[in-house]
């Protein structure tokens, strides 16, 4: 086989005065029929009483003059005052309705920084800028600072990215990016490599070829070129899928050729370094040579599985293969090759490859082999009305079943 190789009040008050008079009425006279001139009756203030003896007369005294009662006085008769209450209109002046300030509340953190207590600045005003020269502060890493209307403008910061994800990247004075490699910044069991960021902890040098990969950063997989393995982005293609290049494939895969040496159908397949790296009913039996003959170290592939008698398993283009290991334990396996023969039931032929897929060229007894198609000793399948499956002189046993010829 050929390979081929490819990251948010109003208040009313009535006021009324009232005032309250008082005193007592001067004793009425108590003079009596014998009343002997002077009237010792009670006497009515401090002036006598000169009137006649109290006879049968009525008493012609002088009436009393004397001050009035100086007592409490004559009562108030005055009218109370019935004034009518103030009814004036209480004041009915619009309300203000304006719409209250519903402004953002200023929330920023208090200025707790201690005061300036440097002494004011008393130099000259800042005359502006007349050239770079006078803007520039002698760094680099802040970028080139210029002068425009006067003004100086800050500079644009240089860029420091080698596009490795793993790396700290910082501009150094005067003016030099460096990379520094953060194995932090990789998972579990990865390192940090300058050129391939994270890249798997691996002790295959420099990746490892077999499923699961190791040694290339997320995103790549190993593959070989030529005879060296390399790191590049993976493919997306399945084993047994056919491929251009190496990339195409999915990783622990390569492109390899599956014809003939005057064909060429690539399929991707799987790496390998023991039986238990393949799938089911598939071997780790294929060596790969650097096109001189001699074996790449560390490189070999699985076999494909399929089924020889019902030609499924292997992609379109391609028929499935029976093949016998050619030293050691002789095992028997199915691959995907081609191009297929031509001949069917009953065609002349010489080798396998003379006929279609399914079929085998076998020896009948007659003067030439003929192209008989493969059934299941144990089921007949393979075989149409009228045929029988036939075993092969040596049992010929294929994942645990016995493969027989229909005749």
């Amino acid at each position: 086989m050929n390979a081929y190789f490819c990251g948010l009040l109003t208040a009313l008050v009535l006021l009324v005065a009232c005032a309250e008079g008082g005193g007592n009425r001067p004793a009425s006279d108590s003079g009596t029929s014998d009343d002997t001139g002077a009237d010792v009756g009670p006497m009515d203030g401090n002036v006598p009483d000169t009137g006649s003896p109290d006879g049968s007369l009525p008493d012609t005294g002088v009436p009393d003059t004397g001050a009035p009662d100086s007592g409490t006085g004559t009562p108030d008769t005055s009218t109370p005052d019935t004034g009518t209450p103030d009814t004036g209109t209480p004041d009915t002046g619009t309300t203000d309705t304006g719409t209250p300030d519903t402004g953002t509340t200023d929330t920023g953190t208090p200025d707790t920084g201690a005061p300036d207590a440097g002494a004011p600045d008393t130099g000259t005003p800042d005359a502006g800028c007349t050239g770079a020269a006078d803007c520039d502060d002698g760094l680099t890493c802040n970028g080139t600072e210029r002068c425009e209307l006067g003004a100086c403008v800050s500079g644009t910061p240089p860029i420091c990215d080698d596009g490795v994800a793993c790396t700290v990247n910082q501009c150094v004075e005067p003016g030099t990016c460096t990379y520094t490699p953060d194995h932090g910044l990789c998972g579990a069991g990865f390192t940090c490599d300058m050129t391939a960021g994270c890249t798997a902890t691996c002790s295959d040098t420099p990746c490892r070829l077999i499923s699961p990969q190791c040694g290339c950063p997320t995103g790549q997989g190993c593959f070989l070129s030529g005879t060296t393995r390399a790191c590049a982005n993976l493919g997306t293609l399945a084993e047994g899928d056919p491929c251009s290049t190496a990339t195409d494939c999915s990783a622990g895969t390569m492109c390899l050729n599956a014809g003939d040496s005057t064909t060429v159908f690539n399929i991707c397949t799987r790496h390998c370094a023991t039986d238990s790296d393949c799938a089911t009913d598939s071997l780790c039996v294929y060596e790969l040579n650097d096109g001189t003959g001699t074996p790449i170290p560390g490189v070999r592939l699985c076999s494909h599985a399929c089924d020889i008698v019902r030609q499924t398993g292997c992609t379109a283009g391609t028929y499935c293969v029976g093949y016998r290991e050619s030293t050691g334990a002789m095992r028997r396996f199915t691959d995907c090759s081609t191009p297929e023969g031509s001949g069917g039931r009953g065609a002349t032929c010489v080798t396998n490859t003379d006929c279609q897929g399914g079929y085998a060229c076998v020896d009948t007894g007659g003067t030439s082999d003929q192209c008989l198609h493969l059934c299941e000793t144990a089921t007949g399948v393979g075989c149409i009305s009228g045929e029988s499956c036939s075993s092969f002189s040596t049992p010929y046993i294929l994942n645990g079943d016995e493969i027989g010829a229909c005749l």
